[in-house]
């Protein structure tokens, strides 16, 4: 019996006996973890690396090995996710031909091999570009014409057109379509006194004029008339109204071959503002026309282009409540007649951005001087006033830069 009562009390000692061995474990491991932590850390980063790139680094997952693709065609976009190794594997899955003038981008053979994955397939076409008697045959995948001409080798001007030959039809399969590149003409301009060749594709001197962005209004003098048609290289001149300035025409007549003909010359006079004593004497040009040419020659005599009666009151009441000088209304006149035609709520017709009577760029500038200079005339005045004496000391220094360059 008393070997039989020992036995619980030495189960209880053995597990006793356990429990503080485990404990011993247990401390010993988390002191050798706590010592050696930074050690565990580095390996479980390297061992999640090698994990990653095990399972498809880059964007593939790791359960389903897929990427997400974009693919454009014909007019159309499919989003999709794919197993398909390389563009060409894809497009083929997809039922996507591919013809030998077709673009692919990137090209069939590119593995795909992330997530947004984009690939477009251009459809190309022969298309014909034909240049005077120059034409090139070539293919395309562009349908604005003036990239195809570029796309196939001819260099454009920025007056030269390129269009579709209305004749052919574009859906014919029995044509191949054309491009028609329209050349533009080369001018030489006489613009008071300033000589520049310009490239235009209107043949009259009005429509050369309005093309190339001057005006066909304030004219002292002009030849070949501006509803006259010139030829190619032909000479333009131009000269504009101005204060104290006279054009006049010296005309001679004298027979050549029996026939009567008028040697011309056309002169600029500049007086001085005070005295009226001339100041220049310029030869524009000199001619030699028949009679009957001669006698409708147009002659206009200035001394000056807008007076300060030109204005409305309108204008000039606007003026004063701007504080602009009243000596200076001439020059004030000349300029915004010309950059706006005093409409102070008009943009840059050739898209500049520009606004207002002076034009300002951005208009934004003319915030300074009040909040409405979007739709108020005076301040926009203000502000006008303000940068003809800030960038060039007056308004009669800005009236001479605006009649040498034609802005200001």
């Amino acid at each position: 019996m008393r070997v039989k009562s020992l036995q619980p009390a030495s189960r209880l000692f053995s597990s006793m006996r356990r429990l503080v061995i485990s404990e011993q474990l247990r401390q010993r491991f988390f002191a050798l973890l706590r010592d050696h932590l930074l050690a565990v850390l580095f390996f479980l980063a390297a061992v999640s690396v090698i994990v990653y790139a095990a399972t498809g680094a880059m964007g593939k997952t790791a359960y389903d090995g897929f990427y997400s693709v974009s693919v454009s065609h014909d007019g159309r976009t499919e989003e999709l996710t794919t197993s398909s190794p390389t563009v060409g594997e894809l497009l083929a899955e997809l039922g996507v031909d591919v013809g030998e003038l077709d673009t692919v981008s990137p090209a069939p053979g590119t593995a795909i091999d992330n997530d947004g994955f984009r690939i477009e397939v251009l459809r190309g076409r022969q298309v014909r570009v034909i240049d005077g008697d120059s034409q090139i045959l070539g293919v395309t995948v562009y349908d604005e014409p003036r990239l195809i001409a570029t796309e196939l080798g001819y260099e454009l001007d920025v007056n030269d057109t390129a269009s579709w030959d209305e004749a052919i039809a574009m859906d014919s399969l029995a044509l191949v379509p054309a491009v028609v590149i329209d050349r533009a003409n080369d001018y030489n301009l006489n613009i008071d006194g300033q000589v520049i060749a310009r490239k235009a594709q209107a043949t009259s001197v009005g429509g050369i004029l309005e093309e190339l962005g001057h005006e066909v209004v304030d004219i002292a003098y002009v030849r070949p008339q501006l509803d006259q048609t010139v030829e190619e290289d032909e000479s333009i001149v131009v000269y504009y109204e101005r204060p104290n300035q006279e054009i006049i025409i010296e005309t001679r007549r004298v027979q050549e071959g029996g026939v009567i003909k008028s040697q011309e010359t056309v002169y600029q006079i500049i007086y001085d503002d005070v005295t009226d004593s001339v100041l220049e004497r310029n030869v524009i040009e000199k001619y030699t026309v028949d009679q009957a040419v001669a006698d409708s020659s147009i002659i206009k005599s200035v001394s000056t282009s807008h007076r300060v009666g030109d204005l409305t009151a309108e204008q000039q009441d606007w003026l004063l409540a701007a504080g602009v000088d009243e000596a200076d209304w001439f020059y004030v006149d000349y300029i915004i007649f010309r950059e706006s035609r005093w409409r102070y709520w008009v943009w840059n017709q050739a898209g500049s951005s520009a606004y207002g009577l002076c034009q300002a760029l951005p208009p934004v500038k003319m915030r300074a001087f009040g909040e409405d200079y979007m739709t108020n005339p005076i301040t926009q005045l203000k502000w006008c006033d303000w940068y003809a004496h800030d960038r060039y000391g007056g308004w009669p220094a800005a009236y001479r830069f605006w009649v040498n360059n034609y802005w200001w």
